[in-house]
This record gives structure tokens, C-alpha cells and sequence, in this order.
């Protein structure tokens, strides 16, 4: 950790320098690969929400610095523990420096994999699983969410938050053992931050707790956990015992590593206010590194939360990773991350990334409008369009199915949740979804004119592409039907205006696309009426009739 320091300090007062410096230093910022039509192309990355990307000076410090002379942390008597121990508590301080989490009031405890595993984390340490512990018939603990978290938020414990909505479901569960809001800090579709502080007041003023999820935004955002009145504020404020002052701290923050620059290969990061750890004598997951001692009827556990919290060997290169990857975001400068990527997104503030479907001018037999399926749109753009006649091609992610999709999804005219059958073997290829993608606060922005004129490119004549693929229905992945000849026709660049499709080769194996099973499987009724993307049929009966 020291060593990375002193080469971001060199950086000090030349913020540009050090973005270039990032940018360079992407590991596969120039990695190149062969297409489907043989041609050598370079990669453009597009689903930094999705995952960072590693860094080559972090890897080299710590190949250099960390690994020569690497250590089990459970090891406090060789240079070589002592060392690995000091390297990976410097990374901690990192941490929470960054989230500005002052160490007598909040632990910062690498677990797992991701926020999934922090949140996981956190239930056990509330022991929320634990029935006996609450009356889960009568008075059960209560936990608001709301429909724009994550599967990891949402399935452990469901737009933003209304807020007014909130407060009236407060007021309805305030004889509730325990209250929990638990929110993302940021859309995982939209990019749009939440006001976490203002939720936090809210949830305080009822003696709620607030969990906050930075998966999707923590990179861009900054987060400050303390916020700027903490409960040592708020209780030094109070007057007689009357409540003056509210605080709007935040009581436990998730947070993926992996998702942030030079983040990959990174344990999750659970910060929590102490007073929820010191609850219980018993960690969330007890191991091997947490006992402080044990005889036959009783075991006795580590007084220092975070070494309890961290049962097993942990993942120490990892955990020192993640400190790096957390000491660039703030040698960056959180705020000015965000307003680059705010800048970006131009119209709102926002972190630029975009979740979008591809109308086509093919309709269901009840008149209905389809759309160019998500993997589909994925495809062409990682497999075919900006591969054709230019250098790159891009990575994006073609599936973003949860409820705030199907919230977004319900109108009359589209496909709800609750239509599709789970039984359903295809389940996957009928999820209402959107095509994602996202740039980060270093994309130069010749790359994200690029990357914008193919957007345009794929919505204009995607759809002619249709024949040329296949889709697997139990995976909802599209894939170039073997022995076709594709097209060539021109891909956009940032520099020429997007060249018109041809119809060449339109009609090649024009039998073979009707006869395939999965045409006559999505003909039955049920699938039919489900049905809201286009099929290699759709094209070439449209293309015939013009």
C-alpha cells in the first residue's frame, strides 16, 4: 500500500496527468482478439458497471512489493506475517479514509465476494435468520426496500424510494422490534444516485436503521458514511433528553471492489457501525482466526470486531487490492469522478450508464410492436457490428432483468412478470429486459461517439441481421447460425455518417430459419401472446412483402 502511495503522490495537483495515466493503464486497453470473419480487431469496453477492469500499476506493486514477501495475517511472529499484516491494515485505513468511517465508530470487514456477501454478512450479525430469536408471527422485524434494488439487496431482505410512502409505513411498523431501510445508492439501470442521507434522517427519526447498497455507484460517488451528523453529534446536541437533532449517518454501507477500477479479484466490504457488531458475542461467521480461546464447554471470541468478523484465512492479496483500488479512486478525487461522469451523462446528474431496447418495424399478428430481443442487440454489437470495418469492438451486457425492469416493463402493451410461467423450460429467452452499457470517467470521449454511433447503427438495421442468428431458448443467447455467410456492409465510426444496410444474402438459408424448432415452440398460443421480440421469420416475411 505504501508503495502505491508514493507513486500516486507523484500525481498530486495533475489530475489529468494521473486520468491518462489510468486510462494507459487498463490492463486490455489494447488487447486485440480474432472475430467470427477472421479479422483481428481491438477491444472497447463497455460494462464498467458490470465489472472493473484491472490496473497494470497496481498489479505491479503488488507483484513487487506484496507477494516477495507474503504472509498468512493469522502468522504475528516473522518479518514476512508482521509485513503482510501491516500491508493489508493499511489497505483497511484506505477504506476507510475513503468512506471517511472513523475507526472507533465503524468496522470496515472484507467478506466474501462483492456486496452479496455483505449484505449476507450483515443479516447473520442481526441474526435475522435466526427465528428464535424474533417473534416472526405476531412482530416480526421489518425491512423496506424498494423496486429499484438489486437482486442482492432485494432477494435477502424492491424508482427510488418514496419517500412519503416510507414514512407512512414507518409510522404503520413503529411497534416493530427492529426497522431496516435497505437501499441501492444508485439505480442499476439508470445510473441516477439516491439522496442516502436524507433517507438515513428519515429512518433515524423513527430509531430505524439504514443500509445502503454502493454496488452499482460506489466507484463514481463519493460515499461518507458518517454523513454530517452522527449519532455522537446528534446525542451531544440533545437537550434534557429531547431529541434536537437528527442524525444522518449511515448505519451499514455494501460495497463490490471488483466494480471499481483496478478492482477485479477483490473480497466485498461490509462497513458497520460497531454498535451492531458489539450486539452479539458470537461472530456472523465464526472460524478458525476469530477464537480467543477454547476449552471443552466454552470458546471465547476476539474482542477486536474486524479480526472476529474475518474468521478463516482470508483474501490477502485481495483485501490489499481492494485498499489500492480504493486509493485511486480518492487520488482522483471522488467529487471530480463525479462530475466528469455527471458530465457524460449531460443531462442529468447521473452515472453514465444506459439501459435501452431496440424497436423494430415488425409486429405481432395481434398487432403489437416487437422489439429486437436484448442478447440480440448484445450480439451485434461484442460479435458483428463494430467489428466489420473498424478496429474495435464492444463489450456490453445484454440482460438487466429485475423488478425495477418489470415495474418499467408494465404498461398494457407489454409483457408483466407474473406472465411468464417458472415452470416454463424457456423461460430466460422471454425475461423483459434492456441492452446496458456504461463508460467510465476515463473513456476518451472519441470512444463514446463511437460507441453511441453504433447504437445508432444497431437501431436502424439491427434488425436485418436476424436471419443470420440463432437463439438458444433456455438460455436466451443468440449466436451466428453456422455456414451462413454474413454480410459486409459498412459499421459506423465516430468520423462518417452510419452506411445504409444492404439486403445481400438476405434469403440464405431462408428454409433453415423457418424450420428450426424453436420457431414452432414459440408459435403456441401461450408464447405466442408472450412473445415481444422479433424472429428470423418476422424479417424475411417483412423484407418479402416490400
Amino acid at each position: 500500500m505504501d508503495r502505491l502511495d508514493q507513486r500516486l503522490a507523484k500525481y498530486k495537483g495533475s489530475q489529468d496527468a494521473l486520468i491518462d495515466k489510468i486510462r494507459r493503464s487498463v490492463v486490455g486497453h489494447d488487447a486485440t482478439f480474432t472475430t467470427q470473419l477472421g479479422l483481428t480487431r481491438r477491444l472497447v469496453y463497455c460494462d464498467y458497471f458490470a465489472s472493473g477492469r484491472s490496473l497494470s500499476f497496481i498489479e505491479s506493486t503488488i507483484q513487487d512489493h506484496i507477494l516477495p514477501f507474503y504472509a498468512n495475517t493469522h502468522t504475528t511472529s516473522t518479518h514476512t506475517g508482521l509485513y503482510t499484516t501491516k500491508q493489508r491494515e493499511l489497505a483497511r485505513d484506505a477504506i476507510r479514509r475513503s468512506v471517511n468511517a472513523p475507526k472507533d465508530e465503524y468496522a470496515v470487514i472484507w467478506t466474501g465476494s462483492g456486496s452479496t456477501s455483505s449484505i449476507l454478512h450483515m443479516i447473520g450479525a442481526l441474526r435475522l435468520w435466526d427465528f428464535s430469536r424474533w417473534n416472526t408471527t405476531s412482530n416480526p422485524p421489518v425491512v423496506f426496500v424498494s423496486v429499484m434494488e438489486h437482486h442482492s439487496n432485494l432477494l435477502p431482505g424492491g424508482v427510488g424510494p418514496d419517500l412519503g410512502i416510507l414514512e407512512s409505513q414507518l409510522k404503520l411498523h413503529k411497534s416493530a422490534p427492529l426497522l431496516i431501510g435497505s437501499f441501492s445508492a444508485g439505480s442499476n439501470l439508470t445510473g441516477v444516485p439516491m439522496d442516502v442521507h436524507r433517507i438515513a434522517k428519515l429512518m433515524h427519526a423513527y430509531d430505524g436503521l439504514v443500509f445502503i447498497d454502493y454496488a452499482g455507484v460506489g466507484p463514481y460517488v463519493p460515499i461518507n458514511v458518517r454523513g454530517t451528523v452522527s449519532y455522537t453529534d446528534a446525542e451531544a446536541a440533545d437537550k434534557d433528553g429531547v431529541r434536537v437533532s437528527v442524525p444522518d449517518c449511515l448505519d451499514a454501507v455494501y460495497i463490490s471492489p471488483h466494480k471499481f477500477i483496478g478492482g477485479p479479484g477483490t473480497p466485498g466490504v461490509l462497513v458497520a457501525h460497531r454498535g451492531l457488531l458489539s450486539a452479539s458475542s458470537t461472530p456472523a461467521k465464526p472460524g478458525g482466526g476469530s477464537v480467543r480461546w477454547v476449552t471443552m464447554d466454552a470458546t471465547e471470541y476476539l474482542t477486536d470486531l474486524e479480526e472476529r468478523e474475518e474468521s478463516g484465512t482470508p483474501d490477502i492479496v485481495g483485501s490489499i487490492r481492494c485498499g489500492m483500488a480504493f486509493a485511486v479512486k480518492d487520488a482522483v478525487g471522488a467529487e471530480a469522478i463525479q462530475a466528469k461522469e455527471f458530465k457524460t451523462a449531460r443531462r442529468v446528474d447521473r452515472v453514465p450508464v444506459f439501459s435501452f431496447v431496440v424497436r423494430s418495424p415488425y409486429a405481432a399478428a395481434s398487432g403489437r410492436a416487437l422489439f429486437l430481443h436484448m442478447g440480440l442487440c448484445a450480439g451485434l454489437f461484442g460479435q458483428y457490428l463494430l467489428s466489420m470495418n473498424e478496429k474495435d469492438v464492444a463489450e456490453v451486457l445484454g440482460a438487466c432483468s429485475g423488478q425495477q425492469t418489470c415495474s418499467l416493463a408494465a404498461s398494457p402493451s407489454t409483457v408483466t412478470c407474473g406472465d411468464i410461467a417458472v415452470s416454463d423450460p424457456w423461460l430466460d429467452v422471454f425475461k423483459p429486459g434492456y441492452v446496458r452499457l456504461s463508460f467510465n470517467y476515463f473513456t476518451p470521449s472519441s470512444e463514446i461517439d463511437y460507441v453511441l454511433a453504433a447504437v445508432e447503427f444497431v437501431s436502424t438495421h439491427g434488425h436485418l441481421m436476424l436471419p443470420y442468428y440463432a437463439v438458444d431458448p433456455k438460455s436466451g443467447a443468440w449466436r451466428p447460425r453456422p455456414n451462413v455467410e454474413l454480410p459486409t456492409f459498412e459499421a459506423p465510426t465516430a468520423a462518417t455518417p452510419v452506411a445504409a444496410a444492404t439486403s445481400a444474402n438476405l434469403f440464405v438459408r431462408l428454409d433453415r430459419v423457418r424450420a428450426i424448432e424453436f420457431e414452432r415452440q414459440v408459435g403456441s398460443e401461450e408464447r405466442a401472446r408472450l412473445r415481444r421480440f422479433a424472429l428470423p421469420k418476422d424479417v424475411c416475411e417483412y423484407v418479402r412483402f416490400k
